[in-house]
């Protein structure tokens, strides 16, 4: 993992460890996660659509836009792999938001 997905993903787990220390409620943590995700989502989502609207003969501009988008969705997915591990293995229920609707595509 490099770049972008590896940055949110250090930013996300140093996050899950002063949220446990500080010993928010989990209802606080968990909303708190969510709004993250659905932040993430969106950004990928919005990725994914510049990507496919970026016309192919822009050779250099679209391969840019779909290695943003293919970074995006990675760093989203990390992000959820890890909320699915803090909540032994299932997904909150923010995970059904439309914007997060690549994340079931595994």
């Amino acid at each position: 993992m490099t770049g972008a997905p590896r940055i949110v993903a250090l930013v996300l787990a140093a996050w899950l460890v002063t949220a446990g220390v500080a010993r928010a409620s989990d209802d606080d943590a968990t909303e708190t996660e969510c709004n993250f995700m659905v932040g993430l989502c969106r950004v990928a989502t919005q990725a994914l659509e510049r990507a496919r609207t970026t016309p192919p003969e822009a050779e250099t501009l679209a391969y840019k836009h779909q290695r943003e988008a293919e970074l995006n969705v990675r760093a989203a997915k990390d992000a959820a792999r890890m909320i699915e591990e803090r909540h032994g293995g299932k997904r909150p229920a923010c995970f059904a938001d439309p914007a997060c609707s690549f994340l079931t595509d595994e």
